[in-house]
């Protein structure tokens, strides 16, 4: 019997090798503070509405598994890193339904560093008028303990409405919600319940009538569409306080798990993604819009989302790239993220950088990304799996080389030897292990999921 040696393939082990240049190759020297912008801060994966599009999949909170909640340890320590690193914007979103763990959003309220807060939630807690004075009244509370340590910042509830989520959640309910803020606002200052609590409304559906259900609920005008905003127009006595209320509009169709039907985009992707960015310098994890409709307002600093599980990871950035937040500082989270030769040029060279290398051994790429109408799918899709993270690694190694940021001989001996590959055999190589095992996983940072993919 003859016997065939298996091709020695670096591709076989992609995922043991890219963890070892995570440790190993030179880290640059982090030569400026990097602040954050925008925290989205998950803490909890369970939801009781359970969204059909919902891209996390969120179980309902039946048999509950406390390591899907995060605990006082680990928001403790988030509240010390976001002192640390002079958070910006702190959104309270998910994964689950932030308000199911009131106690942990008030805290964070209380004692986070932010000069905005925002809270996305599917508003189940309006169910009836004295649960959703009462939790209106909590979250009062803990502004006004905020303010009254002298500081001054901005609030805000962005209320989910579509008809997956008015399945759980009824029209009635969140009219009752706007009555009570708009009521409130009639009051004079020193009367008033809610000062500080402004409400918007976000759907994640564009092809929906549930906006248009809701306006005629309300008694008011319908605005016209303007950069994904329409405006839900009041003409009654009230108007005098509160004359209008933002819908901002995201479709999630292709994202999530809403498949049927063809979906309507407002814009074609290539003007999407240019709405966010400096028309004269590539997207970076840094550069961020902070309310939906803005005109690519860009933010100094990193975006980041914390997950349920404690992981801190750049929001748009690679998915083997994070921080624990039960025990790790911002510190250390700079210094993997500079340590890190794809995270790095995310930050300092843009999402298109990382997309154009990625391509050279992906070229259905862009069709997906395009699909899914979203900024993050950018490195999603470029970084997906860890043969990808692995031929980029290598790649922008090349890159540094050839440029002379790095010096080859001061690479540990097996790096210089991967990078020695000329990179037309690079490629080979990654195609040679591609088409050998057909069955991959993949790994979505910005989407939360992983899932086993075979090749058809």
């Amino acid at each position: 019997m003859i016997m065939v040696e298996k091709e020695n393939n670096i591709f076989d082990n992609a995922k043991g090798l890219r963890q070892r240049l995570l440790q190993e190759y030179p880290s640059s020297s982090v030569d400026k503070e990097y602040p954050l912008s925008v925290a989205y801060f998950w803490p909890t994966k369970y939801c009781p509405i359970r969204c059909g599009h919902c891209m996390f999949t969120s179980p309902k909170p039946e048999d509950i598994d406390n390591r899907m909640i995060l605990n006082h340890a680990a928001v403790d320590n988030f509240i010390q890193i976001s002192h640390q690193a002079k958070l910006d914007a702190l959104v309270v979103s998910g994964g689950g339904e932030p308000m199911t763990e009131l106690p942990t959003v008030l805290k964070l309220i209380r004692e986070a560093h932010y000069n905005y807060f925002e809270i996305i939630t599917g508003a189940y807690w309006v169910a009836n008028e004295k649960l959703a004075k009462d939790t209106l009244n909590q979250v009062q509370q803990a502004i006004t303990s905020r303010k009254q340590q002298g500081h001054d910042f901005n609030f805000s509830f962005r209320i989910s409405i579509d008809k997956y989520h008015q399945k759980v959640v009824k029209l009635e309910w969140l009219k009752r919600l706007v009555d009570i803020i708009r009521n409130d606002a009639m009051l004079e200052k020193e009367k008033r319940q809610y000062p500080d609590l402004k409400l918007f409304f976000r759907t994640l559906l564009v092809e929906d009538d549930t906006i248009e259900k809701f306006s005629e609920l309300l008694g008011t005008k319908l605005g016209g569409m303007d950069n994904y905003v329409r405006e839900l127009q009041f003409d009654d006595e009230k108007a005098k306080s509160i004359k209008s209320l933002k819908v901002f509009y995201k479709d999630m169709r292709f994202v999530g798990r809403a498949k049927e039907g063809n979906a309507i985009k407002l814009m074609e992707f290539d003007q999407y993604f240019e709405s966010y960015s400096d028309k004269n310098r590539d997207v970076r994890l840094g550069m961020t819009y902070l309310n939906p409709g803005s005109k690519g307002e860009l933010l100094e600093g990193i975006n980041v989302f914390i997950t349920y599980e404690g992981q801190m990871m750049p929001y748009g950035g690679v998915a083997d790239v994070s921080a624990n937040i039960y025990f790790e500082s911002y510190e250390e989270f700079i210094v993997k993220l500079f340590g890190d030769v794809i995270s790095r040029t995310l930050l300092l060279k843009g999402l298109n950088h990382i997309k154009r290398i990625a391509e050279e051994i992906d070229p259905q790429l862009q069709d997906r990304i395009r699909k899914k109408n979203w900024i993050a799918s950018v490195a999603d899709e470029s970084l997906d799996t860890a043969e990808k993270r692995l031929y980029v690694s290598l790649r922008l190694l090349q890159e540094g080389i050839a440029s002379g940021d790095l010096q080859i001989e001061k690479l540990p001996t097996y790096v210089r030897e991967l990078v020695s590959k000329d990179p037309q055999d690079l490629k080979q190589e990654y195609l040679k292990h591609a088409n050998r095992n057909p069955e991959t996983e993949h790994r979505y940072a910005n989407e939360g999921i992983i899932i086993r993919q075979t090749k058809s």
